[in-house]
């Protein structure tokens, strides 16, 4: 159960990531700081973890993101987070 959970808060993480890279904002900023806190939470917890460590990158991503950082790495994360939420689903 929660695996699921888990795929679920990543899927949701990708896709704030690539939103707020397009430029998308409103309700999605509070989606995007949320899910960079748990992103942060998720990869401290778990630190020595390749895709942990991977998670702390994104949620700097989505950070960076969020103050108008826009760059292509951030698509990569962004597919990072949505194909290991996926796959965690299952």
């Amino acid at each position: 159960m929660i695996v699921i959970l888990f795929g679920l808060a990543d899927i949701l993480a990708g896709l704030s990531l690539a939103l707020v890279n397009f430029g998308v904002g409103g309700v999605m900023v509070y989606l995007a700081l949320a899910s960079a806190a748990y992103l942060l939470v998720k990869g401290v917890v778990f630190f020595f973890d390749f895709a942990s460590f991977l998670d702390l990158v994104s949620a700097l991503m989505i950070i960076l993101a969020l103050f108008g950082f826009r760059t292509l790495w951030a698509y990569v994360f962004a597919a990072w987070l949505l194909q290991k939420g996926i796959r965690s689903l299952m």
